[in-house]
């Protein structure tokens, strides 16, 4: 039997020793993982586990606002006592009337103006009391109630000296007044 030199011997086992090496750190660092799922949809919600999508651009659904009936006023109004969570609820509030007034402006005016009186109601120093009388304005005068849509313009130019509504408010009026902006029913239909 021809003898193997020494070198090669040397090399053989070192190659040996690399093959063995890597197998046996691949058997250690290669375990299954036991993943125990809950059986239902409720248990992975109360143990937490449960992941789900979220879209990045969805809002989430806010509740309705009710509606007060005609006559009622609200004797809750939040000050500077208010906490942070009563005046957030308040501005939540806010913020749905005068989206659902936005919204419904073009196809039903009227039902516009009575969502903008009754945040005028219930928040008459609120956030958003600015573009409620902005929307208002424009409401009024497309409803051609021209009396009232200038007493509160009348009013909106002293509460409000430097509101970036101005220049809307100011071409609304330009245009009312050259023939150019279509006239709505009372109806709003």
């Amino acid at each position: 039997m021809p003898s193997i030199p020494t070198s090669a011997r040397l090399l053989l086992v070192v190659f040996a020793l690399a093959v063995g090496g890597s197998w046996v750190h691949g058997r250690v660092t290669h375990r299954e993982e036991l993943v125990l799922e809950p059986a239902s949809r409720e248990a992975a919600v109360r143990l937490g586990t449960l992941e789900t999508p979220r879209e990045p651009d969805a809002a989430p659904a806010l509740p309705a606002v009710p509606t007060l009936p005609p006559g009622t006023s609200l004797s809750r109004t939040h000050g500077e006592s208010a906490s942070a969570a009563e005046r957030g609820d308040d501005l939540s509030a806010e913020m749905r009337l005068v989206s659902e007034a936005r919204r419904t402006m073009a196809e039903d005016p009227v039902e516009a103006l009575a969502l903008l009186d009754q945040h005028r109601e219930r928040y008459p120093r609120g956030a958003l009391r600015e573009e409620r009388e902005a929307h208002a304005i424009l409401i009024l005068r497309r409803l051609e109630r021209t009396l009232d849509a200038e007493r509160r313009y009348t009013d909106f130019l002293a509460d409000f000296p430097g509101s970036s509504f101005l220049a809307v408010l100011r071409d609304d009026a330009a245009a009312r007044t050259a023939g150019a902006v279509p006239r709505v029913s009372r109806s709003g239909r």
